[in-house]
């Protein structure tokens, strides 16, 4: 719960820093639509969570170096974890699910769609990733289908 709760910071610290929305009404708010999820248990809100921290790190990658200093500066104030910590955190998630060979749920795919995007990427472990996807998506068992996986 401990780790949720600094992952949690680090989220609300990045949208405080990073994005402006004033103009989206409270009930569509990133932070809102996460306590809702945690309303329906920690599990859920924890994998919703890692879901869009994956979306976080990839963006942060194309973000303009200053408004990067700024969300570093931001971190640290607050005491929540830096975007190394986060992103080890994604990538330690990322190579076990490639290891593994197999996207158990929809934040490994999410996860791994993200990876998808690296430049950093070897040209096997992108084959591979690609076929991890699509047998997620498609099952070649009948598991993992779009009409078994379950929110």
């Amino acid at each position: 719960m401990e780790r949720y709760q600094h992952l949690k910071l680090f989220f609300r610290v990045y949208l405080d820093v990073m994005l402006d929305l004033s103009g989206l009404p409270e009930e569509q708010r990133p932070m809102f639509l996460l306590e809702k999820d945690e309303e329906k248990g920690i599990r859920r809100a924890s994998a919703s969570l890692r879901m869009v921290l994956g979306d976080v790190i990839a963006q942060l990658e194309h973000a303009p170096e200053h408004e990067v200093e700024a969300l570093v500066v931001a971190l640290e104030a607050a005491g929540a974890p830096s975007i190394s910590t986060v992103r080890s955190l994604v990538s330690k998630k990322a190579a076990a699910v490639l290891k593994r060979g197999v996207i158990r749920n929809e934040v490994e795919f999410y996860l791994m769609k993200e990876m998808l995007d690296r430049s950093d990427l070897r040209h096997d472990d992108i084959h591979t990733i690609g076929q991890m996807i699509h047998r997620f998506e498609f099952g070649t068992s009948g598991e993992n289908t779009a009409d078994s996986r379950q929110n």
